[in-house]
């Protein structure tokens, strides 16, 4: 997912290049805790597995990739609403706020999605299904290449942007392919909880309730929408 930075460097200035990493490096924060868990799940499904706990295991991945679109549901709507806040915590910035804000919702419905689920890659290997998880991994790298060819030289910044935020979505649509029934992801749900994270930020950046507010709300109001979605 890092080719975008490469293909970017032959079409773009080297200010516009330097907006884009600083969203995208802000974006790929979301993948800090996924990556992180990896080992974690890669333990408890493979010994699972070994016990012969299929039902156990379908549960588990089940529940805790909802969990985990709920925290980067929660994060994405935090820093959306509070962008130059979050933004001047980590950079030195220079008037390119609003480009690098846009550049950043652009990439984050992708985010949300790809991270809930990179996280249980781990149920092929305790499935040993190392392959087909090599064959999703090598056609999204295939996909996401194309389409930076063919948007970074019409859009630039945007054009990478956004085939970054389709390849991760994409991901997330195929991340099943190879997994029994028992495993697969009810996506329509998620697109609609999607959805629904987005009305939840278009009311809150209209109340405009500050940054205390919000941090202790937008869990709550995030929790109660999915409650009622059967989520």
């Amino acid at each position: 997912l890092y080719v975008d930075f490469f293909i970017l460097g032959f079409f773009v200035s080297s200010w516009d290049l330097g907006v884009y990493a600083e969203a995208s490096i802000l974006a790929r924060f979301f993948l800090l805790v996924p990556v992180s868990i990896k080992p974690i799940f890669r333990h408890r499904y493979t010994l699972m597995t070994a016990q012969g706990e299929f039902q156990r295991a379908s549960l588990t991945f089940h529940r805790t990739t909802k969990i985990m679109f709920y925290l980067q549901s929660l994060l994405a709507l935090f820093i959306l609403l509070h962008f130059p806040e979050v933004l001047h915590t980590f950079y030195h910035t220079r008037g390119e706020e609003l480009l690098s804000y846009k550049l950043f919702a652009v990439l984050v419905p992708g985010l949300i999605f790809f991270a809930a689920v990179t996280s249980q890659e781990s149920v092929y290997e305790a499935r040993e299904q190392i392959s087909a998880l090599k064959k999703l991994a090598l056609g999204i790298a295939v996909i996401n290449i194309m389409l930076n060819i063919y948007l970074v030289p019409f859009a630039g910044v945007f054009g990478a942007a956004a085939a970054t935020m389709i390849s991760m979505l994409t991901y997330f649509l195929v991340f099943d392919l190879y997994l029994d029934k028992t495993h697969k992801i009810k996506k329509m749900s998620y697109l609609l909880a999607g959805a629904g994270v987005y009305l939840i930020y278009m009311l809150m950046r209209t109340l405009n309730f500050g940054l205390i507010i919000d941090l202790l709300l937008s869990p709550v109001i995030l929790f109660l929408l999915f409650a009622f979605m059967g989520f």
